[in-house]
């Protein structure tokens, strides 16, 4: 397990976004570059609003002396802070494939629209006509069909810009606890399945009450009745899973005897 203090958790932070840092901006280069066809201008760049978004939860939880960082699992202030971490990440990686959706949807597009009589005009005489006229030509309709890709991706821009912890808490626990238990769930405690299953349910729960004691420590109780509820719910439905599990294999062990 990587180890992370307080004076490098923003390197932390900031290592995990970097590879997809640099493939936003090329990308984004790509779209400023031609906005002229597809009439999206100065297209922001998310993986930096993702690390503003999460130094203004780190600011937040300062102000209770949380022990965001420390990353071992008795540490009972992590868990929290690795919820809002997931929340963002998962926002930023949707939102780059809707990027990249939109710019591979724009290339297919792009061939059918250097067919039209306005882009041939524009490409023998643009230059000219907007150096007389002012003229600049927008070609987005061609595109409007694909939009959907870039809107989808500005909206996420503007919610990560605006994320603020205090706002978003109940909606980023919720998030996170079904990814949670899917962690714990790939741990491999015993062979014995309803053995293991309750073993998996113990360490859930124990992350579980780790978020909430974090939740009472910033003064949320409120939220903990939901919290467990749905934590409760996740384990319900794993439960029945398994009981259809057995009981599929149970039938067919009779089907396989008559």
């Amino acid at each position: 397990m990587e180890t992370i203090t307080k004076e490098n958790y923003n390197e932390y932070v900031l290592n995990y976004y970097k590879p997809y840092q640099a493939d936003c901006l090329r990308v984004i280069d790509q779209l400023n570059a031609t906005a002229v066809l597809h009439g999206y201008r100065d297209i922001p760049e998310i993986t930096v609003r993702c690390f503003n978004a999460t130094t203004r939860t780190v600011k937040f939880f300062n102000k209770f002396n949380m022990n965001y960082y420390d990353n071992s699992l008795t540490n009972e202030d992590r868990p929290i802070m690795i919820a809002v971490e997931h929340y963002i990440y998962e926002k930023m990686i949707k939102a780059k494939i809707s990027l990249n959706d939109y710019i591979k949807e724009m290339n297919k597009l792009a061939d059918k629209l250097v067919k039209t009589p306005e882009f041939k005009i524009f490409d023998r005489f643009g230059k000219q006509i907007q150096k007389i006229t002012g003229f600049q030509p927008n070609f987005s309709k061609y595109y409007a069909s694909v939009s959907s890709y870039m809107e989808e991706y500005l909206k996420a821009v503007n919610e990560i810009s605006n994320f603020e912890i205090e706002d978003k808490l109940e909606e980023v626990i919720l998030y996170y606890l079904p990814y949670l238990y899917q962690q714990v769930s790939k741990t491999k405690f015993t062979n014995n399945v309803p053995a293991n299953l309750i073993i998996v349910n113990r360490f859930f729960m124990e992350r579980v009450s780790f978020i909430n004691k974090s939740l009472t420590k910033i003064g949320r109780q409120e939220l903990i009745p939901t919290v467990i509820n749905n934590a409760t719910t996740i384990m319900n439905e794993k439960l029945a899973e398994e009981k259809n599990k057995y009981n599929e294999e149970q039938s067919k062990k009779k089907e396989r005897k008559k």
